[in-house]
């Protein structure tokens, strides 16, 4: 028998840290964005006008996962609605149920939402990456009675790393690797190029140092790279989101969750790729290469020495956001485009918002 326990606030959370952190490893395809490190983060800069929902599922004396939920409210053409949804933040990011068993950790999730008092609007279940959830989502929808509306909600680019580099490298076509070994020749005719990949293993084994020259190179290129730019802001440039990426990148470190690659030539700093790294799955929240000419390439040589030595530390994936497309196509080994399940509570002015389909904010994340 499955037993639901809701947890509504931050300090009930805390005795569960080792058992999350356990059943995250545990997780087929995790991300740092499923860690309770993050939901700590996302929770003190986003929830204040909102509601924290974590379903801990219990089997017996053990816990069978972790559905981590918020509550947030989201503008509509029929005044505010209340939605609960993943903490998702970032077009590269997945979601789902934490631990080994996520089709009955997220039927009995659903269930005790089906059944509790309800103090939401819209369930809104995002960020889902298809080839790991196989349809578990929208059919545990309908099981408990919560049909949903199916919609794509982000596209992010992966790179499936089963096999040591060779292998890799052998199966990418001769035209890349001609771009690669030009890149490299052409870079290294202007300086000393270094590579410096940066993923600490946090205050448990102490190396919790935040390197923040490391940090402030990657912000630097951003910066430059989006000046004169008519196209969205990237997170590390965005002031309001990249304050947010910098007060987390001490406590990614301590977490062991960082992952930093930057590239320099004679010690100036000219690409690079920041994100965040677990049990061997890295996510990338930003890309770049310093836009002057003569550091043309340097994209494509980062590229793969990170790859290279993603191999060679026995990752299986890294994924990259859809923005960042250009930069990493002859890599990638699959195009992911997420899914996103929307219910709306059977209410008049919900199911007027359903029909209209003018949920703001309820879309693509």
């Amino acid at each position: 028998m499955l037993r639901v326990e809701q947890i509504n606030s931050l300090a009930q959370l805390q005795p569960h840290r080792l058992r999350w952190r356990k059943l995250l490893g545990e997780t087929r395809s995790p991300s740092f964005f499923q860690s309770q490190t993050w939901l700590e983060a996302y929770w003190h800069a986003f929830g204040r006008d909102g509601r924290l929902c974590v379903l801990i599922v219990h089997a017996g004396g053990e816990v069978l996962g972790i559905v981590p939920l918020v509550t947030c409210n989201r503008r509509t053409r029929l005044g505010n609605c209340r939605v609960l949804s993943y903490p998702v933040l970032g077009s590269a990011t997945f979601f789902g149920p934490i631990g080994p068993n996520p089709t009955a950790c997220l039927l009995a999730a659903l269930r005790h939402l089906q059944q509790a008092p309800r103090d939401w609007d819209v369930l809104e279940l995002a960020a889902i990456d298809p080839t790991v959830d196989c349809g578990r989502t929208e059919h545990a929808l309908r099981r408990v009675g919560l049909p949903a509306r199916r919609s794509t909600a982000n596209l992010a680019a992966v790179v499936r790393l089963d096999a040591d580099w060779q292998p890799y490298w052998a199966s990418r076509s001769e035209r890349c690797r001609q771009t690669v070994r030009r890149a490299e020749s052409k870079l290294s005719a202007t300086g000393n190029v270094q590579y410096v990949h940066y993923r600490p293993g946090g205050t448990a084994q102490d190396e919790d140092d935040p390197r923040w020259d490391l940090f402030n190179a990657c912000q630097s290129i951003s910066r430059q790279t989006q000046a004169g730019s008519q196209g969205s802001i990237s997170p590390l440039a965005n002031p309001i989101a990249g304050a947010f990426f910098r007060d987390l990148h001490p406590v990614a470190v301590a977490a062991g969750a960082a992952d930093l690659h930057l590239l320099l030539v004679d010690e100036s700093p000219v690409a690079f790729v920041y994100g965040y790294s677990v049990h061997g799955h890295a996510v990338a929240l930003e890309s770049a290469a310093h836009p002057a000419v003569q550091y043309q390439g340097a994209g494509t040589v980062l590229m793969a020495r990170l790859l290279e030595r993603c191999c060679q530390q026995g990752d299986r994936r890294y994924t990259f956001p859809v923005r960042s497309l250009r930069r990493v196509r002859r890599w990638l080994t699959d195009l992911v485009a997420g899914e996103q399940y929307t219910y709306c509570a059977r209410t008049p002015r919900m199911q007027l918002l359903r029909f209209t389909h003018s949920l703001v904010g309820v879309g693509p994340v």
